[in-house]
């Protein structure tokens, strides 16, 4: 451990820029969107078809009458579902399915979110509850029907301030490491003037509907679950360098970037999707365009080498998404299928040699037959756990010179009558040290 962060203090990296940044994507089409992690695509219904862009291209499946309505992807049931007032399908990237209207059917469907918790997709809609007064009702979508959410649903809030009219809201989005929905942003009329307050919600089953703290800048905006930061962020239309705010439970709202450069969005017109697979968040800017928000220091973690070539060989991968390499953070990483819970967590800069020797090497030579260690040693940590598993974190000072550092990390597990060794080992990863802000 010390020579890896001996390494570490003094690699050097390019000069940081900005953390974060925008581009221009042209659409054939504009309006909400859902991301299919399954097949690694955004997919947007409208104009009579389903859009679909894959990173680099689109494609466009013509449907005769379909319209843009709001879509979540069902992760359990691999397919997008959309609802509109009297009508819901779904689209698995070749089927689309139009199931007829149920007596539970959202009337007026405004947002629609996957919540990974229940395991359902969930659908928001507003009715006028009194002429200050707005109701969000919950419906859970089970694959042939929408049920009501009864109990911790709906949710009724009043607008304290004179002459001021319902309340609507911005944007919804699931929050998956603390397993909530949130809400953002009440919006009312007084006068015909629009004002736009940050008025924030989270909901989960057992507790229904509490208030978040609500400070930081009153602006229209989207919000969106980073998967790879485990923050619920929010981007404001405040151009030309637009805050970018993260959400805490106590603080509420807070800034912890400013991003330049960002093209204009109307966040009711274009709609939303985060790309939880390359980390990349879409956002409507115009009608025939979307723009793309990306890491410029990512903290990456992909599949490098295959494992041993053994029946359920070990694993080794992130504890949670998000405990991935940024500064000033640990990784925290998780090994499993270990038959012994113990192991030696492998640690280098270099999968190219090892003291003169090519990587990756067959072990075979050394009694493990269909293993090979690809990653050179140069760090070596134990592992002990419990249930075949174990964690093990690892802390990256907040050094700038760190970012964009990749390393290589594999696991090697005790696992005796395996092999003559009575050792296995797991694929390899590759890893880069980013920086969130």
């Amino acid at each position: 451990m010390k020579v890896l962060m001996l390494w570490l203090y003094g690699a050097l990296a390019a000069a940081l820029g900005a953390q974060m940044t925008s581009t221009t994507i042209a659409a054939p089409f504009s309006g909400p969107k859902c991301f299919d992690s399954l097949r690694g695509r955004i997919v947007m219904p409208g104009g009579s078809a389903i859009h679909e862009f894959d990173g680099t291209s689109w494609r466009v499946v013509p449907l005769p009458g379909v319209g843009s309505f709001p879509m979540a992807f069902d992760v359990s049931r691999g397919c997008c579902v959309g609802t509109w007032p009297g009508g819901t399908a779904e689209w698995d990237g070749v089927n689309w399915v139009v199931l007829p209207a149920s007596p539970a059917t959202p009337a007026h469907p405004m947002f629609v979110v996957y919540h990974a918790g229940l395991g359902r997709v969930l659908a928001l809609s507003p009715a006028p509850y009194t002429p200050t007064r707005y109701r969000i009702q919950i419906y859970d979508w089970d694959g042939s029907s929408w049920t009501q959410w009864v109990g911790s649903s709906p949710l009724n809030v009043t607008n304290p301030i004179p002459g001021a009219g319902d309340i609507a809201y911005l944007d919804a989005a699931y929050d998956a490491r603390n397993d909530k929905l949130v809400l953002y942003g009440a919006r009312y009329l007084i006068g015909g003037t629009p004002y736009v307050s940050a008025a924030t919600w989270e909901w989960d089953p057992a507790n229904g509907w509490m208030a978040v703290n609500s400070s930081g800048p009153n602006d229209i905006g989207y919000i969106w679950f980073d998967l790879r930061r485990g923050r619920m962020l929010r981007i404001s239309n405040n151009l030309p360098n637009p805050p970018l705010l993260e959400l805490d439970p106590q603080q509420g709202w807070v800034q912890v970037a400013t991003l330049n450069g960002i093209p204009p969005f109307t966040p009711y017109f274009g709609g939303n999707c985060y790309d939880g697979n390359r980390g990349i968040y879409y956002y409507g800017s115009s009608n025939t365009s979307m723009a793309a928000l990306t890491d410029q220091w990512p903290a990456e973690f992909t599949l490098h080498g295959s494992p041993c070539q053994t029946p359920s060989p070990p694993t080794l991968g992130l504890a949670a998404p998000w405990t991935r390499a940024w500064l000033g953070e640990p990784i925290e990483l998780l090994a499993a299928n270990l038959p012994q819970s113990a192991g030696f967590l492998a640690m280098g800069f270099t999968d190219q040699q090892y003291f003169g020797t090519p990587l990756p090497l067959d072990l075979a030579q050394y009694g493990m037959p269909g293993c090979a260690l690809r990653v050179a040693p140069e760090a070596t940590a134990l592992l002990t756990g419990a249930n075949g598993s174990a964690t093990h974190q690892i802390p990256i000072p907040f050094r700038t010179a760190l970012v964009g550092v990749p390393f290589w990390q594999q696991v090697l597990a005790l696992a005796p009558g395996a092999n003559p060794t009575g050792m296995l080992t797991s694929a390899s990863w590759r890893g880069t040290v980013g920086r969130k802000y």
